[in-house]
């Protein structure tokens, strides 16, 4: 178990950043209206690229004015405010995880073993993520560049293997649809951002004071991928993408690489990878955060507990999908996206005790 902080590279970071967005578009839902498909999607990103780059201003503010360890400027207002503060963003970080351990629960129920019931991948998926988080940040972030390395990979084996399954037909105007669309399409896809939440939780562990480059790495990185697989999947499934489930791993069926075979295999391996180090990541981070609630509680007490209430969650969306959708919806997501990621680091440097005194480290 963790028992001294180890801190991590910006890479390593901006690594675990951009496995948390791949695994978003690994398990689209059309249905689920987190964001478009077709050409509509193409313009979307760029026009959320802008909206993030501002949004990410409060956060750099803060760590110019205060240094960029968000609960220790808290606490400098009040130890009660540093509670509140981790509160909410604790709330943020298991919502995320209980979301995603529903969500890989549902391909792997729904899509890959149809017949065999859903807890038989999620109890053990939650003993080993609690796990991981318990031993600490550095022990999960090791894996996080070979992984972000052999998705770029698959990405590449996908782009040849799908080369001859392009259609141009299935191309028209991203301003077919009209700008409203777009900006919609543009919120959606910023709403969802949930990896601000790590971002600035982590990032002090970088031992760096400005967080410029790991944000602009990883964003930058995280859309080219989004809009090459969103061509992808434009180029070989056209429309039908917005009427099938995981419409990524749909575009994988279709692709073969010589005597490998099809990718599918490979994206289901991908998909084990990249949904334990995203689960990881939000366990840990609400573990932090539980931590500066109560100073005495150990991490793996904390993970372990935020590991079972996302097993608990997912399994009970697996039974009533239709009482549980909502809690991932864009006006919740959006809500803790906007109030504990954007907003409230802006609020804490404009506060005079929250900045850090001249000399301190």
């Amino acid at each position: 178990m963790e028992t001294k902080q180890r801190n991590i590279s910006g890479f390593q970071l901006g690594a675990l950043l951009f496995i948390s967005r791949y695994f978003s578009y690994m398990t689209y839902l059309p249905q689920n209206r987190t964001t478009l498909t077709g050409p509509t999607a193409l313009m979307s990103v760029l026009v959320a690229v802008a909206i993030l780059t501002v949004a990410f201003q409060g956060y750099r503010i803060m760590c110019k004015r205060c240094g960029p360890d968000l609960f220790q400027a808290a606490h400098r207002v009040s130890p009660a405010f540093e509670k509140l503060v981790a509160a909410l963003l604790g709330i943020y970080a298991l919502l995320i995880s209980a979301s995603s351990m529903a969500q890989f629960d549902f391909f792997m129920s729904s899509t890959i073993y149809q017949n065999i019931r859903s807890w038989i991948f999620v109890i053990p998926l939650g003993a080993a993520v609690a796990y991981a988080a318990a031993l600490g940040l550095e022990s999960f972030a090791r894996m996080a560049v070979p992984a972000a390395f052999l998705v770029l990979v698959t990405v590449l084996l996908l782009t040849g293997a799908l080369a001859r399954e392009v259609q141009p037909a299935y191309f028209y105007s991203p301003f077919y649809d009209g700008w409203g669309e777009i900006w919609e399409g543009a919120i959606m896809l910023v709403a969802h951002m949930a990896e601000f939440l790590p971002l600035i939780l982590l990032f002090p562990r970088t031992g760096t004071q400005s967080p410029n480059k790991v944000f602009t790495g990883w964003l930058g990185c995280s859309m080219v991928v989004r809009e090459w697989m969103i061509l992808l999947v434009i180029a070989t499934l056209g429309d039908y993408a917005a009427l099938r489930d995981f419409p990524l791993y749909g575009a994988a069926s279709l692709a073969e690489v010589g005597p490998f075979g099809d990718l599918d295999t490979a994206h289901i391996v991908i998909w084990v990878i990249v949904g334990f180090l995203r689960i990881s990541v939000y366990l840990y981070c609400g573990g932090i955060c539980l931590r500066r609630i109560f100073p005495k509680g150990k991490l793996g007490l904390f993970s372990s507990l935020l590991a079972a209430a996302s097993v608990g969650f997912s399994l009970w969306a697996f039974a009533y999908p239709q009482l549980s959708g909502g809690v991932d919806s864009t006006k919740i997501a959006g809500g803790f996206f906007l109030g504990g990621t954007v907003l409230l680091p802006f609020i804490i440097a404009m506060l005079p005790k929250a900045r850090q005194k001249e000399g301190a480290v």
